[in-house]
């Protein structure tokens, strides 16, 4: 089975461990209004999907499953 990583991240600005270093960056849609406008939050949202289903139209599935989904809830 293959898998992939789809992230805007840049990987060398990880620790070991995953978490990202880079604190100028922003990284959840709570930072919406304060670190990334609204538009660039849903062009990066619509970026990711745009991906997934060009590798899924590129290698003929059909399927997808989620292994690891993070989500933040918000007030």
């Amino acid at each position: 089975m293959f898998s992939w990583r789809i992230t805007k991240y840049n990987p060398k600005k990880r620790e070991e461990e995953g978490s990202y270093l880079d604190l100028e960056e922003w990284t959840s849609f709570s930072e919406v209004g304060k670190k990334v406008s609204e538009e660039e939050y849903l062009k990066t949202e619509s970026n990711y999907l745009n991906s997934i289903t060009r590798f899924m139209n590129e290698t003929g599935y059909k399927k997808l499953y989620l292994d690891d989904l993070k989500y933040a809830l918000m007030k």
